[in-house]
């Protein structure tokens, strides 16, 4: 079994969190079955690279955003076929920018978790998007 680890990141902008869709393409060649069309920002960490310049290459790549790293506030297993990835989410702060979509992704939304709720219930991203917001809720409230 190969084993890899991926950044993610819950990007904030005005209360509310970005995420993006998968393009028919991505979700044909994914390695994971039952893989979903909404998604968060980041990917694979490469050899060599730190975990906050794969996040931060990852951010742009997709969305082409900047962004403050605030804190990683989850790590998860993913199982694939033969396939083990690390995960590692952050809470990230949007600096600057316009979303600019990299091939992977067809769409974007910036969303409460209620709005996701109605777009996809059955997401995994629902539960990343409210970890995100109560920790940007508790860094912004004791500040």
């Amino acid at each position: 079994m190969e084993l890899k680890v991926a950044v993610k990141a819950v990007i904030i902008k005005h209360g509310r969190a970005l995420v993006i869709t998968r393009s028919k393409d991505e979700m044909a060649k994914s390695e994971f079955e039952g893989i979903e069309i909404i998604d968060l920002p980041g990917g694979l960490i490469e050899t060599g690279e730190s975990i906050e310049s794969a996040l931060r290459r990852e951010i742009m790549e997709e969305v082409g955003l900047t962004v403050d790293i605030v804190k990683p506030i989850l790590v998860s297993d993913h199982f694939g076929h033969g396939l083990h990835i690390v995960g590692i989410l952050f809470l990230c702060m949007y600096k600057s920018g316009e979303v600019v979509l990299g091939p992977e992704h067809d769409g974007y939304y910036w969303v409460t978790p209620g709005e996701l709720r109605e777009m996809d219930s059955s997401c995994w991203a629902i539960e990343r998007v409210e970890l995100g917001l109560k920790e940007y809720y508790r860094c912004t409230d004791s500040r």
